[in-house]
């Protein structure tokens, strides 16, 4: 019995280091989880506390380590914590930054959907983030057909 409870507390202790890693993360430096900030912001603009809370923790799952944010939650809330300390740091900091960027900046790093590539080339404008390329089609000169080799003559053809 002692060692059933011995590896409850071994378990809420990893939980609660976990948590305490997912807190001292320093999501303002991290380029990864500030570029999905920034397209996240441009498509919905400016995340509420809770919204950017949610996609700390999906970045924090995918790139970091597993982390339940319900648990998370609850364990903040025992004990009395704001849901992330460095948020008015890091994340709402950023995410006003990024509201007063010009447009042309943040459209210029946002990715395009295929569907808003599809709309630009209908329409004939430039996609953004392209490069045009000089293609020349090859003169008939270059690939003439007099340094080809005859094909060897079929077994029926030998006579």
């Amino acid at each position: 019995m002692a060692a059933s409870g011995s590896a409850g507390a071994e378990a809420a202790s990893a939980e609660e280091e976990a948590f305490l890693r997912f807190r001292r993360h320093d999501f303002a430096r991290d380029g990864v989880f500030q570029q999905g900030l920034s397209d996240v912001t441009a498509a919905r603009g400016a995340l509420s506390s809770h919204d950017l809370l949610r996609l700390k923790a999906l970045f924090y799952n995918r790139h970091v380590e597993p982390l339940d944010l319900a648990s998370y939650t609850a364990w903040y809330r025992q004990h009395g914590l704001s849901p992330d300390d460095s948020q008015s740091q890091d994340g709402e900091g950023a995410s006003r930054n990024l509201n007063s960027q010009s447009a042309a900046e943040v459209t210029s790093t946002k990715r395009l959907s295929l569907a808003e590539i599809m709309a630009y080339v209908q329409r004939g404008e430039p996609v953004p983030g392209s490069r045009i390329v000089d293609v020349a089609v090859a003169s008939d000169m270059e690939f003439s057909q007099t340094n080809v080799a005859e094909a060897p003559r079929k077994p029926w053809e030998k006579a």
